[in-house]
């Protein structure tokens, strides 16, 4: 699960040279990584300029990518262990308060789905596959724009390294554990999200194509479901700390990498940005 799509974005920079995504860079000594940031959701096949990317994989050290969930058996058997936590034992839009219950009605029925759809999970998890439903209806896609940078970094032969993996089991369990008071904080988080629009979301994926940065302040609404479900500041910052270390172990090879983490996770204040300059290493950009 990732954390909840955060509220009101903050402008940081629009580039009005060549229309192609901003980049970030750290450099040391004899070695420098090129960052790029990338937005969650994008319309599927969504085009945009990839000449910049090629071109600094182009003899990289490596392709430096957010942590990745842990495989294999044991971890399925771990998921499918929590997964009846996540259930509802009763239908779960009868256990809502009634404002909330009304704009998740009205979100479901503009995307043709009954009550029954959701009915048998609890709040977080119905709010994560309506999020999905709606992306789906919508021609929207999470995850595009890093899959299409791994595809270049693999046809240039450049590697792939992780800065870490995770166990999803831990975060699975604790979405179960959550109370009546945070599975609805946490709702809400997911409705607002959904509630901001198709368009916004289009908007803000071809203003990063056109090099116009965005983050994302949290706003009450998202405060509100971090402080219900703690487990999500644990593990993104987690990741923050583990993309920024990856970045300073780059910088102790000669040559240059490339890395692409989520725009969000990269500019928000605490964000991986800021551990590397805490790290009193310099960053430059956003640039072309």
């Amino acid at each position: 699960m990732r954390a909840p799509a955060l509220g009101a974005l903050l402008v940081l920079v629009a580039t009005t040279a060549a229309a192609a995504p901003s980049w970030w860079r750290v450099a040391q000594d004899r070695s420098e990584v090129w960052i790029l940031g990338v937005p969650a959701v994008t319309p599927r096949g969504m085009v945009w300029d990839q000449q910049v990317v090629r071109q600094r994989l182009h003899g990289a050290n490596e392709l430096i990518v957010a942590p990745r969930a842990r495989g294999g058996l044991r971890a399925l058997g771990g998921l499918i262990g929590t997964a009846g936590a996540l259930r509802s034992p009763t239908p779960m839009e009868d256990g809502l308060a009634a404002p909330l219950r009304r704009r998740l009605v009205t979100i479901r029925m503009s995307l043709g789905k009954d009550a029954g759809h959701y009915a048998g999970w609890k709040p977080t998890v119905a709010g994560a596959l309506l999020q999905g439903d709606f992306l789906k209806a919508n021609d929207l896609k999470v995850g595009e724009i890093e899959a299409s940078v791994r595809k270049l970094a693999h046809d240039a032969g450049v590697r792939e390294a992780p800065a870490g993996a995770y166990d999803s089991g831990p975060m699975i369990a604790a979405a179960g554990a959550l109370g009546p008071a945070g599975q609805s904080a946490c709702l809400a988080s997911q409705l607002q999200s959904v509630e901001a629009g198709a368009g916004s979301m289009r908007a803000t994926a071809q203003a990063w194509s056109r090099g116009v940065v965005k983050a994302t302040a949290v706003n009450p609404v998202d405060q509100a479901c971090l402080a219900a479900f703690p487990m999500i500041k644990v593990m993104s910052e987690r990741n923050v700390d583990e993309e920024s270390h990856a970045i300073a172990l780059a910088l102790a090879h000669p040559g240059h990498s490339v890395a692409v983490f989520d725009l969000v996770t990269l500019t928000l204040a605490g964000g991986v940005l800021d551990h590397l300059r805490g790290r009193r290493l310099v960053v430059t950009g956003p640039q072309p």
